[in-house]
């Protein structure tokens, strides 16, 4: 379990958790529904490349080892490196401003982020996300990924069994 007590702030900040796994040649596979995608592959061509959204559960692992990471309070993952939100690209034609571009093409790695909160984006939502902050993060190590072990234990840490008595 993760906890933070966080300070209200208005400027452009954000939070992310490192979780860098020494396996080589991995794969990261993203609980989507009763299946996965990779960040190669299995997204509608132009999907974003930055940050990938998991329902229950993300998987780093090659053909023989690997964990599954799930985390109830936080769904939006970065693979490989954490977005650069700053505006260093400059702008089309006359256009002098400069713009953040986003990636072009995503790559699996054994080091992950999760992506626990900004505020870079301009919307209407309170500016600065003050007051305790708690995520739990699940890990389940294991041998070669199974899908539905995956998908399993992500429903076990998201739905856990209650047990009710009359």
């Amino acid at each position: 379990m993760a906890y933070l007590f966080k300070l209200p702030h208005r400027d452009k900040e954000s939070l992310h958790l490192a979780l860098p796994f020494n396996i080589p040649n991995a794969t990261v596979r993203i609980g989507i529904g009763d299946t996965c995608v990779t960040p190669e592959s299995g997204r509608i061509p132009g999907s974003n490349n930055d940050f990938f959204c998991a329902q229950r559960w993300i998987d780093v692992s090659n053909d023989s080892m690997g964990v599954t990471i799930v985390c109830p309070q936080g769904a939006i993952w970065e693979v490989g490196e954490m977005v650069d939100e700053r505006k260093v690209n400059p702008g089309k034609g006359t256009n002098p401003e400069y713009y953040k571009a986003w990636k072009t093409e995503a790559k699996s790695s054994s080091t992950i982020y999760l992506y626990a909160l900004n505020n870079y984006w301009h919307t209407n939502f309170k500016a600065d996300q003050e007051g305790p902050i708690t995520f739990d993060l699940y890990l389940k190590m294991h041998g070669p990924f199974k899908l539905e072990e995956a998908r399993r234990f992500g429903l076990e840490m998201t739905r856990p069994l209650i047990t009710w008595w009359k």
